[in-house]
C-alpha cells in the first residue's frame, strides 16, 4: 500500500511540474514576441512566485519522499523520483534565466521601463 501511495504521489508531483513547465513555455513566447514592445504586466512576478514553489516542491516534497523502505516499486520509485529532481532543478534553472532575461530587458530601457511612482509594472 505505501509503495502504490509513493507512486501515485510522484505521479502528482510530475503532474505539478509540467504545469510549471507549461508556464515557462508561455513566457519564453511572450518574451520571444516581445521585440521592443512593453513587457507582459506581471510575468516577472509570476516567475518569481514559480520559483518559490518549484523550489519548495524539490526541497520539500521531493527531496523528504523516501523510496528506500519500499518493499514493492522501489526501482520505479526511485527511478522516477531522480528524474523529477532533475526535472525541477531544470526548470528551476530556466526560471532563473527567464527571470534575468526580464531584468536585462528592463535594464536596457532604463527609466523608461518605470510606472507611475517609479515601480516596475512588470
Amino acid at each position: 500500500a505505501r509503495s502504490a501511495a509513493v507512486v501515485e504521489t510522484l505521479g502528482g508531483l510530475e503532474e505539478e511540474l509540467k504545469g510549471m513547465e507549461s508556464t515557462l513555455t508561455r513566457a519564453d513566447a511572450a518574451l520571444g514576441a516581445l521585440g521592443a514592445g512593453p513587457l507582459p504586466v506581471g510575468l516577472r512576478s509570476e516567475l518569481a512566485s514559480l520559483h518559490g514553489s518549484a523550489n519548495k516542491l524539490l526541497a520539500t516534497r521531493l527531496d523528504g519522499l523516501l523510496t528506500g523502505d519500499l518493499t514493492t516499486a522501489r526501482e520505479e520509485a526511485r527511478g522516477k523520483r531522480k528524474a523529477l529532481v532533475a526535472t525541477a532543478e531544470a526548470l528551476i534553472e530556466r526560471t532563473e534565466a527567464q527571470i534575468r532575461q526580464i531584468d536585462h530587458i528592463k535594464a536596457a530601457r532604463g527609466a523608461g521601463a518605470k510606472g507611475s511612482m517609479g515601480k516596475d509594472p512588470a
